[in-house]
């Protein structure tokens, strides 16, 4: 039997414009509390092991594979500036990750990348989603599309269709690298990886955030539904 599934990341995405005007800084205060190329690696460092660390305490959902932390220096000017702005960062993306859950369900209809002639005749649609959240901005959704044959409780081959890809009303940007599936040793569990570059802007500084988000599901009769990551076999 094959059906066809849908992986979707709903993202609530934050977005923070500041129109203000350029500071005019003094010379001493440059010199005596500016910082350095060092101080923003160094920055950019912490960041991405403070994310993964709390990720990793809420279970992996979403890994940190990679982060760019990019300052606009006409609005982030001393060192102080860059401490707050690297905690804002870190607690903007800590609400991402509180907000992260995945869920398999059934649908009725398939989505539009999904073709007629794709789908199974007796073929009903799922969606996977993980949920994601920085509040205050936009809506918006990463998807996975990809069919699996399941018999006997089994789950016997997964198979993508096409790559990752945004759909909804967004002002961030997703620009997938790949995607990939995992069958459990007993055929009873399946994840669903998807891999990108996730780009999110604040108020002094742009973070692009190579991220990859993980679904979990597992058989139920001859459909899937939901798992979380814990309850991988080992």
């Amino acid at each position: 039997m094959k059906k066809k599934f849908i992986v979707s990341i709903i993202c609530l995405l934050g977005l923070s414009i500041s129109l203000g005007t350029t500071r005019n800084v003094s010379a001493v205060e440059l010199n005596s509390d500016s910082y350095t190329p060092e101080d923003i690696l160094t920055a950019q460092q912490e960041i991405q092991a403070t994310l993964n660390k709390y990720s990793s305490e809420k279970g992996n959902v979403v890994i940190f594979d990679s982060l760019k932390f990019d300052v606009d220096q006409t609005k982030i000017v001393t060192k102080e500036e860059l401490e707050n702005e690297k905690q804002t960062v870190i607690n903007s993306l800590k609400e991402q990750v509180d907000s992260t859950t995945v869920e398999v369900s059934k649908e009725e209809k398939s989505s539009g990348r999904i073709q007629t002639r794709d789908i199974a005749k007796d073929g009903s649609t799922y969606v996977a989603k993980v949920n994601c959240a920085i509040p205050a901005i936009g809506w918006g959704h990463i998807n996975q599309d990809f069919s699996a044959k399941i018999s006997s409780s089994k789950v016997n081959q997964l198979s993508l269709l096409g790559g990752s890809y945004k759909s909804g009303i967004t002002l961030s940007a997703w620009t997938g690298i790949r995607s990939w599936t995992t069958i459990s040793k007993n055929k009873k569990y399946i994840q669903v990886n998807m891999k990108g570059t996730l780009s999110y802007i604040f108020k002094g500084s742009n973070i692009d955030a190579v991220q990859t988000y993980l679904a979990t599901g597992k058989t139920s009769g001859n459909s899937l539904v939901s798992a979380v990551y814990n309850e991988w076999p080992g």
